[in-house]
């Protein structure tokens, strides 16, 4: 088992959370000073009936005090513009490329982000280390460059936290069905409030 001295030794950086941005959302600044524009977070989805009554069918994120992780649920990645990017990823023709796909995964990262920031009342400082990071592609049967495509949301997650806080773990497989072409979620151990 190899882990990396960073992850032990925490040492506080100010992600710093600025005004809104553009998107809806909000704007912060990475390790480096880079701005990153997130868009607007989304809140629980549902309603779905029970013999209980109404409830939410999932939330975007849910918060362990036990573990002190948090978890999002997938979120699928849209393009430049902020549209859901729908289809297959592959070389046929009318299929997604890669590299349209791996611009849909960093979409994914962003959404992603901006779950985490609601989740965490915008303090994201108390984010301590991305530990997996789990992305699935809508691709033809002989695609097999997933692992490029989910770089964009790994690329993201580096930008906003540093490449040692975030980067963790990695899942990625391919699917012959997915509600977008491209879909992540993330797991974050992070400080008590």
């Amino acid at each position: 088992l190899l882990v990396r001295p960073a992850i032990l030794t925490h040492t506080r950086r100010c992600l710093t959370t600025a005004n809104k941005s553009n998107l809806g959302g909000y704007i912060l600044t990475g390790p480096t000073g880079n701005k990153i524009q997130l868009p607007p977070a989304e809140g629980p989805v549902g309603p779905i009936s029970t013999p209980n009554g109404t409830v939410n069918s999932y939330v975007k994120a849910l918060y362990c005090p036990v573990t002190h992780t948090l978890r999002t649920s997938a979120h699928v990645g849209i393009d430049s513009g902020g549209a859901v990017l729908k289809g297959t990823v592959g070389s046929s023709p009318g299929c997604i490329s890669e590299t349209d796909a791996r611009v849909a995964a960093r979409g994914s990262g962003l959404r992603l982000l901006a779950t985490v920031h609601a989740a965490l009342g915008g303090d994201m400082d108390r984010v301590e280390q991305v530990t997996m990071l789990r992305g699935l592609v809508n691709a033809e049967n002989n695609f097999d460059r997933h692992g490029a495509v989910i770089n964009g949301c790994s690329e993201v997650l580096i930008e906003a936290f540093g490449p040692e806080k975030g980067v963790g773990v990695r899942m990625c497989s391919g699917t012959a069905s997915l509600s977008g072409a491209v879909s992540c979620d993330v797991e974050l151990r992070v400080r008590p409030p």
